[in-house]
């Protein structure tokens, strides 16, 4: 693919699909684009023997002789980040929040260097000469101790334990999306893999002398070699089989895999002064539709964004940002969006439907959301949690007001006098409009003051006016000796009107 320096240590493989390693007899870096055009992107310190690469394209490289750790960045301006704080420094890692760690060999130990640049010994990996570090997404650190056969674990708070045993000459390290620890072992030339709880097993065996070890998304460690020059493939199930050639003449000093599954090795030119280095690039093979070679596991996702749904509905849209496209890591097929407050409030995103709805929800409890990304059978870590969402209640109804009507007028109302105590009364209709008439004794001072004591009739009749006969109601009560108070009521739509009322004395 293009040309390094005379002894390329280490791979790095950024957004864009540069690749970057570091040559121990130059103190450089060597950037080799898509295209196989090579150039220096900057010094070191003297030795680099290990490099990595954070999310936004800085290099860092850890130099075993002067035990400290050079930053590039992608313009190429070159500065010391941080002391290795231990003895010959020999591997280096780098995390999502861009802590860098650093195994130091001579002194079994670990040191963490903040973006910031200050710098701590980490944890210690018990005097048993780390030779390999990885980080997993937790922020948990596991070195290969090539002295004792061990893998040590060391949490973010520093505590060290070792994890568990390997094969013959841990040389190589590397950490699966479930905190599966592999080894690529130099002596026994095997794997073992040490599942998150200590139980190491014998994976499957490699070509002779593995040096290097990487995995895919779906799982499967691949191992380049120091005597057979090829690269090894053991899936999950430590079924082993040969991909490729890893190039050149000698074994592969660093290796890695891209977004499209291609791997890339990196050989020593030879064992003469002035002969330059090389990478190779092996691409995936199809057989019966099924790549030999899976893309590198996808990057996090960044935080996502919540809203609650209609209310009532019990429901979040959360909308996740999907992972812009790398040439160094796999696009999530898709996204699996989790309530922090309870895991089983769920839903699945894609890059085409980067939002999906969580339903279930209680009404008025706030709910944030993490994203992971899902490609073959790696999920990574959760992202950052998302802004609160709270479902809200349906609103109650706005009752419709009843209209309040209009009251009927008094109406126009011809008294008669009394008549042996009979009160007639004519009125003139109104449309809709009926009329009841009562008597109440409560001017009269009797024991049934305001309760009306007697019931008239009303009904309709046909007067003469003229030569024209017209329609009129007339109202009749039979009142007895008192004082009484004669109310004609009219009534429209089941609404009272305006009452006509006359006083009337019964002397006899």
């Amino acid at each position: 693919m293009g040309a390094t320096g005379s002894d390329p240590r280490g791979f790095a493989i950024d957004s864009a699909g540069n690749i970057y390693t570091a040559s121990p007899s130059t103190s450089n870096v060597t950037k080799l684009t898509p295209g196989g055009t090579s150039t220096i992107l900057g010094t070191t310190a003297s030795g680099p023997v290990a490099i990595t690469i954070d999310s936004s394209g800085n290099v860092y490289t850890a130099n075993s002789y002067y035990n400290d750790v050079t930053k590039i960045t992608p313009g190429g301006v070159s500065s010391l980040l941080g002391l290795a704080g231990g003895i010959t420094p020999v591997a280096i890692a780098v995390d999502w929040a861009r802590n860098v760690y650093i195994a130091n060999q001579t002194s079994s130990n670990v040191t963490k260097i903040t973006p910031d640049g200050t710098s701590a010994i980490l944890g210690s990996t018990g005097g048993n000469q780390p030779r390999a570090i990885a980080v997993d997404s937790a922020g948990n650190v596991y070195t290969a101790n090539i002295d004792q056969d061990t893998v040590s674990k060391i949490t973010p708070d520093g505590t060290s334990t070792i994890l568990g045993t390997t094969g013959d000459q841990p040389i190589a390290i590397t950490v699966d999306s479930a905190g599966n620890v592999y080894t690529a072992n130099y002596g026994p030339s095997n794997v073992s893999k040490i599942t998150p709880n200590g139980n190491s097993t014998i994976l499957g065996l490699t070509g002779s002398s593995p040096w290097k070890i990487a995995i895919d998304s779906a799982g499967n460690i691949y191992t380049a070699h120091l005597n057979d020059q090829n690269v090894t493939k053991l899936t999950p199930g430590g079924q082993s089989s040969v991909v490729s050639d890893s190039g050149g003449s000698y074994a592969a000093n660093a290796m890695t895999i891209d977004s499209a599954g291609n791997i890339y090795t990196a050989v020593p030119g030879g064992l003469f002064p002035g002969v330059t280095g090389n990478v190779w690039k092996i691409a995936p093979t199809l057989t019966g539709g099924i790549p030999d070679i899976f893309p590198a596991p996808p990057a996090p996702p960044s935080a996502p964004t919540a809203s609650a749904g209609s209310p009532g509905s019990g429901t979040a849209t959360v909308a996740v940002a999907v992972n812009p496209i790398s040439a160094a890591f796999g696009a999530p097929s898709s996204y699996t969006i989790s309530s922090t407050q309870d895991g089983s409030k769920s839903c699945e995103a894609t890059r085409i439907n980067p939002s999906c709805s969580v339903t279930g929800l209680t009404i008025g409890t706030a709910y944030t959301f993490t994203a992971r990304a899902n490609l073959n059978s790696w999920q990574t870590a959760a992202s950052a949690a998302s802004n609160s969402a709270t479902p809200t209640p349906e609103p109650t109804p706005t009752p419709t007001p009843t209209p309040t009507p209009t009251p009927t007028p008094k109406p126009a109302t011809n008294w008669s006098s009394p008549k042996q105590g009979l009160i007639s009364a004519i009125i003139m209709p109104q449309p809709g409009v009926s009329y009841t008439v009562d008597a109440s004794s409560k001017l009269a001072g009797s024991s049934a003051v305001g309760k009306k004591l007697i019931k008239g009739s009303c009904k309709n009749i046909k007067i003469k006016q003229g030569k024209k006969k017209v329609a009129r109601v007339s109202c009749r009560i039979k009142l007895t000796k008192g004082k009484w108070l004669v109310s004609i009521r009219p009534k429209k739509n089941g609404v009272f009107g305006i009452v006509n009322s006359k006083i009337y004395t019964i002397k006899k």
